[in-house]
Order: C-alpha cells, then structure tokens, then sequence
C-alpha cells in the first residue's frame, strides 16, 4: 500500500488529482482532511471546479456523449 500525501494551492491539488486520474486503470482516490467537515467543503469549493478529469468523466458519462 500506500499514498501520495500532497499540499498546496487548490490549482496544485487539482493538477495532482488530474495527474492520478491519467493513470490506466484508475477507478477512483482517498482523500483525507485533517478537519473533514472544512476540508470536504473546501475541497468542493476551490478544487472540484479546477479538476479536468471531472469534466471529462461527466462528459462520458452524460446520456448524450
């Protein structure tokens, strides 16, 4: 097992998720927050809206693609 740890500015941590998302076979991350209820929310705030693999994936995925 084990984990790549990462920090920094919400354009770093997306640009990292991204990076784990190209990789073949990926299906899915853990993510940990040492506050969850602040991290969670900030990770949807300032993260989520930065993450191009989540607009790819919502693409395939839509009825129409």
């Amino acid at each position: 097992g084990g984990g790549w740890p990462t920090a920094g500015s919400p354009a770093t941590i997306a640009r990292h998720i991204d990076a784990l998302a190209s990789v073949p076979g990926t299906v899915g991350i853990m993510l940990t927050f040492d506050d969850f209820l602040e991290g969670i929310e900030r990770f949807g705030s300032e993260v989520m809206p930065l993450l191009e693999c989540r607009s790819t994936e919502l693409l395939a995925s839509s009825p129409s693609a």
